[in-house]
């Protein structure tokens, strides 16, 4: 009962702020430093927190505290690094051997929100797909020419992905309204938290690259790939 008065308490907080006046601005994109914490199944097998960038782009639909747009990820949950040498007739040169797991996500994006205000809380439902991706890359070990010599990847495979979250967004500086500005223009510092849900994924993880002799084995996982994301970061509005 308490749960349900507490629930029913910012439903109303967040339809009192949807009741003011509509700003002229329709578009809205940010960019964030985000963490990944893996949950359920996937928490057995991937126990380490990943670390990324996320961004996204909206359209608020006219007269409206409903945007819709797009979401993308990029999160790294695995990452082994060592040096080796250039090749067996050219010991003297040595190089970096990276070998990087990661989830790559992208979600349609509908998003309830005020379309005005210094404090502008919001929620999200998200729609799409988690690609989960390892990869190897040999690298010149030259600061002036760090390019990658040679790739491969070991295994990509995608699963739908779909869940919730919510955030509040900060205004810290907002144009001066005009009769001749057709929109505003503001920037927020922005926080945030989503629940993913996703589906079965084969995948691996730090030291699933296994050497025998000549030959390599992978040490390949399948699980459900659910994730809790924290995002931090800026957003505009105009």
């Amino acid at each position: 009962m308490k749960k349900m008065k507490v629930t029913g308490i910012l439903v109303l907080l967040f339809v009192l702020l949807t009741s003011f006046g509509f700003s002229q601005s329709r578009f809205q994109t940010g960019m964030y430093f985000a963490m990944g914490y893996p949950q359920n199944e996937f928490k057995e097998n991937v126990d380490n927190i990943n670390y990324g960038a996320s961004g996204y782009f909206t359209y608020r639909l006219p007269n409206s505290p409903l945007s819709v747009g797009l979401s993308f990820s990029y999160l790294m949950y695995g990452h082994e690094s060592r040096e080796e040498p250039f090749g067996p007739y050219v010991p003297e040169v040595w190089v970096d051997v990276n070998t990087t797991n990661a989830m790559i996500l992208g979600h349609f994006l509908l998003r309830l929100q005020p379309p005005a205000g210094r404090l502008r809380p919001y929620l999200d439902g998200l729609f799409g797909f988690k690609l989960l991706t390892t990869d190897t890359r040999v690298r010149s070990q030259d600061a002036l020419d760090d390019e990658t010599i040679a790739s491969s990847n070991h295994l990509r495979d995608t699963a739908l992905s779909f869940g919730a979250g919510a955030g509040v967004m900060i205004c810290v500086y907002a144009s001066p309204r005009r009769p001749n500005r057709p929109r505003d223009f503001a920037i927020y510092v922005d926080l945030g938290a989503r629940y993913l849900k996703g589906g079965n994924t084969e995948y691996m993880i730090d030291g699933s690259l296994i050497s025998e002799g000549d030959d390599l084995i992978l040490e390949v996982y399948e699980s459900t790939t659910d994730i809790i994301t924290l995002h931090f970061g800026v957003s505009f509005s105009f």
